[in-house]
């Protein structure tokens, strides 16, 4: 069980406390840069081993612009026999490294879903362990790929009307983030089931585009 900390409340179905987001200072600009955009972090993935897939397309440099702070993703095969990515993040100019995650590619019910894993060192002693972001692919190609994420601000708005609907942390801290975060932490079925229902609700989602540079 991940201890209590002040500014950081339960919601009605949660069963363990989770410390808010902290990371070291690399990691954390890039966790700021994805919340500044309205990203939804879970603490387990939509995923389950069998879902797993890998599609060498994915890999190479990928530039956006639906990201600030954020110019290129260079993203290539974590070991050459693994079914994850090594997806590294850098800044605007491109030149500065920004943060690094692991990514997954998974499928199922005919839809395909990236998911990015942050994870901080045993040695870092950080409250937040492990954190995911998920990505729905409505569209690729060999050189473009547009997805889209859990919008934040609806989420939030949705889980304070329904808070039954899906198990999650309300981060009612104000810095960082200087607006009060939400955390699913829902497990895999509960997350992925909550993720179908509002597959075709147009609101709880938020496009963004990618293009391949090499």
């Amino acid at each position: 069980m991940i201890p209590w900390i002040p500014g950081l409340r339960r919601s009605v179905q949660s069963e363990e406390r989770l410390w808010c987001i902290s990371w070291n200072p690399v990691v954390w600009m890039l966790g700021a840069c994805l919340l500044s955009i309205g990203c939804t972090y879970s603490t387990h993935p939509i995923f389950t081993k069998d879902d797993l897939r890998f599609d060498e397309k994915l890999s190479g440099s990928w530039k956006t612009k639906d990201i600030p702070g954020i110019g290129r993703l260079d993203v290539s095969r974590s070991t050459p026999t693994s079914d994850s990515y090594q997806v590294r993040f850098f800044d605007q100019n491109e030149s500065q490294e920004t943060g690094l995650a692991e990514g997954f590619l998974c499928e199922f019910e005919k839809k395909r879903f990236i998911t990015l894993k942050f994870e901080s060192k045993p040695e870092e002693k950080l409250p937040l362990k492990i954190a995911y972001l998920t990505f729905l692919i409505d569209q690729q190609e060999d050189n473009f790929l547009k997805v889209r994420y859990l919008n934040h601000d609806r989420i939030m708005k949705h889980l304070k009307s329904h808070p039954e609907s899906l198990k999650h942390e309300l981060n009612t801290q104000k810095q960082p983030p200087t607006k009060p975060d939400v955390v699913i932490t829902a497990e895999t079925a509960e997350f992925r089931a909550f993720v179908q229902s509002v597959l075709e609700k147009a609101d709880f989602w938020v496009p963004m585009e990618l293009k391949k540079s090499k």
